[in-house]
């Protein structure tokens, strides 16, 4: 690289120098700049930094391929504030060191309004009821606002879900549809129901016991012997014939025998019925 000051002789009978300065120029492709480059005055080549004279004059171009940009102008910084470069190609005479930037610029589009329309399903936003729209430019960022409903709190805005106070971004006509749910500030929530709690299992049942075996019938005791009958008394004897006398007296005395005789035949029979009777319930 050549030193920034340079002598030259022009004639070998009388010298003559020439003080020559040298200046770095540069050129930097900005954002949305595909190319940005100066032609070397003596290759043609195409480079992004060049070393030079002062006054040499620089051809230098640049290229925008986003179809949404196009060429604004370049910044210049160096010993040439001044220079005005607002061509993509164009000369420039290098009047000291310099850095120039390529800057792209964003095409202008026409501009597009959509509507934005806040359905508030009973309640009230600033004062309107019913259906409220605004018209909103493309691109621009809303905040959602906060409707009232007496009685009710609102939930969120339907349309896809969004709060109030979210942040949306305009690309198109939108319908919100304003959520609410009941205040129940004035009537709490009933408390829930207890869980009934779990029916205990049932005890197994114990195992029914064997039955008892039947006991033996007791064997039936022998009959006991029937009690002889008493034998019948012998009759008494008849009493003798009395005298006429004696017949008109009562007798006492054979009356009395008779009824003894008969009293122990009774009590004879009684007792044979007795023990009957006895073997019977024995039975």
């Amino acid at each position: 690289m050549p030193e920034s000051t340079t002598e030259f002789t022009y004639s070998e009978t009388e010298a003559v120098s020439v003080r020559l300065s040298y200046d770095t120029v540069s050129i930097i492709a900005g954002d949305h700049v595909s190319e940005a480059y100066i032609i070397d005055p003596y290759t043609e080549d195409r480079t992004d930094s060049i070393f030079v004279p002062e006054n040499t004059s620089l051809r230098i171009s640049t290229k925008v391929e986003d179809i949404d940009y196009h060429f604004s102008h370049y910044d210049v910084k160096g010993t040439m504030p001044d220079m005005k470069v607002d061509e993509a190609e164009q000369l420039i005479t290098v009047l000291g060191p310099a850095e120039l930037t390529a800057k792209a610029a964003q095409n202008e589009k026409e501009k597009k309004f959509f509507t934005i329309t806040y359905d508030l399903n009973g309640g009230k936003l600033d004062g309107r009821s019913g259906m409220v729209t605004v018209v909103v430019e493309e691109g621009t960022t809303i905040t959602l606002p906060l409707p009232s409903r007496e009685g009710y709190d609102f939930d969120y805005w339907q349309g896809s879900r969004y709060e109030a106070g979210a942040e949306y971004r305009v690309i198109g006509d939108h319908t919100f549809l304003a959520m609410w749910k009941k205040d129940n500030k004035d009537n709490p929530d009933e408390p829930d129901n207890p869980d009934e709690p779990d029916k205990p299992d049932e005890p197994d049942k114990p195992d029914n016991p064997d039955e008892p075996d039947n006991p033996d019938e007791p064997d039936n005791p022998d009959n006991p012997d029937k009690p002889d009958e008493p034998d019948n008394p012998d009759e008494p004897d008849k009493p003798d014939a009395v005298s006429g006398n004696e017949a008109g007296g009562t007798s006492t005395g054979d009356t009395s025998g008779s009824v003894f005789y008969i009293l122990l035949f009774l009590i004879s029979g009684a007792g044979a019925f007795g023990a009957i009777i006895k073997r019977r319930s024995v039975r």
